[in-house]
């Protein structure tokens, strides 16, 4: 609604407690991460010599989804600019660039490691293809954190939150 009527102050308000709270959320992933690697990496019993490889395929992809977890938000942004098509344009190009990026890291000898570099690649493009399309058009999404207050993030927050629990589900539950 912000966006349609041209509220900047509200749109900078809205855009600023979704990166907050997506921001956190990222926070939490990382920090579960992190302390879940090694009985991560002991529940499955890796042997000795594929441990760093496991740990780094874990760590950087727990980095990979938690730095693209803010990058959740422009779908909504172009939904309510009637641009959603481009969000669909974004993931139709995005596997493309996955196994270019892939190829070019087993070329260069990275081995398993491929997959989290492609995956990074994949992250980063999305974040540069999303940030332009975003300031190419009229309306400006300025990070300004002094307008986040508690009363703009508990609706936020909480839907965000069971969305992020609703998407971790299947994949603990397909892990078992």
């Amino acid at each position: 609604e912000p966006i349609q009527h041209g509220n900047q102050e509200e749109i900078d308000r809205t855009w600023s407690s979704i990166l907050v709270i997506l921001g956190i959320q990222a926070v939490g992933i990382v920090t579960l991460g992190i302390a879940s690697t090694s009985s991560f990496i002991g529940f499955f019993d890796v042997p000795p010599n594929l441990r760093s490889d496991a740990v780094f395929l874990f760590i950087g992809m727990v980095f990979n989804t938690a730095i693209g977890l803010p990058l959740r938000a422009a779908p909504g942004i172009f939904l309510c600019q009637d641009r959603l098509y481009l969000s669909m344009l974004i993931q139709g190009v995005m596997p493309w660039v996955n196994l270019l990026a892939f190829w070019l890291m087993l070329v260069a000898g990275q081995g398993i490691r491929s997959f989290v570099i492609s995956s990074a690649v994949v992250t980063a493009s999305q974040f540069l293809c999303q940030r332009w399309l975003l300031q190419s058009d009229g309306h400006r999404l300025t990070f300004r954190p002094q307008l986040v207050s508690v009363n703009s993030v508990r609706p936020i927050l909480g839907f965000s939150s069971a969305m992020m629990l609703w998407s971790v589900a299947p994949a603990a539950i397909a892990s078992i």
